[in-house]
């Protein structure tokens, strides 16, 4: 059987569980669903999700992980005199997946758990699904692989390849995509 468009987005995934397996010490990546009800702070505690750098997606449904409706980074690295650099403190996925968010109702800045609660409180989805990679662990060897905004930009390649030249529906613009600011 030929594989589908999407198979190779969904392959490109399965490189980036492997490339940042969890471990006994560290859960490096993880999915879970977001209900009518349940707060994203709740749902990104209970599911381990990071205070460092990463990379995340989410899809329309419970479950779904077809062709996201976003995908973002949290927590970029700094670049300085000695290289690139995580700041302890520094935004990473928690914060990015918890922050500001655009109403699609008003297009005014709204925060991301409002954001969340009016994409499944209109009807539209009867929930939101989400997977997160943590890339950098803030010990090791800063290398391409560990740099969010690498793994972006392979997120969004991957993308293109699957499912064509567009953006998933919930990046406003290009310029949704911090590697090119």
């Amino acid at each position: 059987m030929p594989k589908r468009l999407n198979d190779s987005f969904t392959d490109f995934l399965d490189v980036l569980r492997v490339r940042y397996p969890n471990t006994e010490d560290m859960q490096r990546h993880g999915q879970f669903d977001l209900l009518t009800g349940i707060e994203i702070k709740d749902a990104l505690d209970e599911n381990n999700v990071p205070k460092m750098p990463g990379v995340y997606l989410y899809y329309a449904g419970l479950g779904c992980y077809g062709k996201p409706l976003y995908m973002g980074l949290g927590g970029g690295l700094k670049w300085g005199s000695g290289g690139p650099f995580w700041k302890d403190g520094a935004q990473g996925l928690y914060r990015r997946m918890k922050n500001r968010g655009t109403s699609r109702c008003t297009g005014k800045p709204i925060g991301r758990d409002a954001m969340y609660k009016e994409l499944i409180e209109d009807g539209k989805y009867n929930g939101l699904s989400f997977r997160w990679f943590q890339v950098y662990d803030g010990v090791g060897e800063i290398r391409s692989i560990n740099i969010p905004q690498y793994v972006e930009v392979e997120l969004f390649a991957a993308y293109y390849d699957a499912f064509g030249l567009e953006l998933p529906a919930h990046c406003k613009k290009f310029g949704d995509l911090k590697f090119l600011k």
